[in-house]
């Protein structure tokens, strides 16, 4: 017999998520993709580490604002 079991994280785990991603995507932005594209080194980083961090904020927000 198969259960169909969920773990969602508390409301505060999902604003503390939501917070910290949101400063390593500002982080992001501000600093690595500028000092990716200054050195002429892998730009793809940045955006992966920035797309990594909106991702993260994003999931933070639905455990945060949702039941």
């Amino acid at each position: 017999m198969k259960r169909n079991l969920q773990i969602k994280p508390s409301k505060q785990t999902g604003i503390v998520q939501m917070i910290g991603g949101g400063v390593f995507a500002l982080i992001g932005l501000t600093v690595i993709i500028p000092m990716m594209i200054e050195s002429h080194g892998p730009v793809w980083f940045g955006l992966l580490w920035t797309g990594a961090a909106v991702v993260g904020a994003v999931m933070g927000a639905i455990n945060a604002f949702s039941e």
